[in-house]
């Protein structure tokens, strides 16, 4: 009885009927409209910020802190909070490389620092990196002066916006051979590290914080930020510098005598200098220690 007076009203009002029918089905078109842009929009602004300097994963150390590759999503104002490393760096991309979905990683260090350059003085983020996978990871990132550092080679590079900034405020654009002045103050001390500039490089994705980030070779960071320095090798020290390692503290004097100092010959220069020149057993190419980073970014 219902369904036929609702029909029986429409047929009498078919106009009307059909107006707020239109008006319903234009809405909700609309609507259906709106949301396909907006989701066109947000996957576009996710891949190129995945191709630009986030990934579409990241790898990091477990911590009861949130964080991300900019810090500490709620750091203490005015305190640079560190970041949680990645030790076993070498192991954890083992693993990594077993996963046929992963197309490209980059390992990276997180920090941040007051930037001298060209006269101009500026707290900027500062990221630490391999120079030779960061670009085949993130192609949106584009070097258009200057050259990539090689491996081993200290040097930073900054955006072409930042540049630009920098020119505005000094009068002159930075360029290669630029000296770049690094400074953090933290919990350790001060520190500061002074790197060439070596190139400038083009984002295509505009971002502000991306557009002020510093790009510069990881050992720079990992010594302005403290972390460990220390380097892996198969050398194995002589006989002689490791023989009291194991030795208790009593034994160590039980044979000792009174001797009788002997005058010995002033030290001079010259002799400085041959002794700092003879040649040492331990071997001169070692590699920096690879396991102290903060992130491994992921491209699927």
């Amino acid at each position: 009885m219902i369904f036929f007076l609702a029909a029986r009203n429409v047929v009498r009002r078919s106009r009307r009927s059909l107006l707020v029918a239109g008006l319903i089905a234009a809405a909700v078109a609309l609507l259906f409209f709106g949301n396909s842009i907006l989701d066109s929009i947000d996957a576009g602004l996710s891949r190129s910020f995945a191709e630009s300097f986030t990934g579409e994963l990241a790898v990091a150390a477990i911590s009861s802190r949130s964080f991300g590759v900019f810090g500490d999503e709620t750091p203490a104002i005015g305190e640079y909070t560190p970041l949680p490393v990645i030790r076993e760096f070498p192991a954890a991309m083992e693993i990594l490389n077993r996963f046929p979905e992963i197309e490209r990683a980059t390992p990276l260090i997180s920090g941040a620092a007051v930037i001298d350059l060209c006269g101009t003085r500026r707290p900027l983020p500062v990221f630490g990196i391999d120079a030779s996978t960061y670009f085949q990871t993130f192609p949106r990132s584009t070097l258009i002066e200057g050259k990539l550092p090689e491996p081993g080679q200290a040097g930073a590079l900054i955006s072409s916006t930042r540049a630009e900034e920098i020119e505005k405020r000094s009068g002159r654009r930075p360029s290669p051979g630029d000296p770049v002045m690094l400074n953090m103050f933290g919990k350790r001390g001060f520190r500061i590290e002074e790197v060439p500039l070596v190139g400038i490089v083009d984002f295509e994705i505009s971002n502000p914080l991306l557009e002020s980030t510093v790009l510069v070779d990881a050992q720079t960071l990992r010594a302005l930020l403290g972390l460990t320095l220390a380097r892996s090798s198969a050398y194995e020290p002589p006989a002689e510098t490791t023989s009291l390692l194991g030795a208790e503290m009593e034994g160590l004097f039980q044979d000792a005598e009174q001797t009788q100092e002997v005058p010995s010959e002033e030290l001079t220069l010259q002799e400085v200098r041959r002794v700092l020149s003879e040649p040492s057993d331990a071997p001169e190419d070692l590699e920096p220690r690879s396991g102290v980073w903060h992130f491994i970014l992921l491209r699927l």
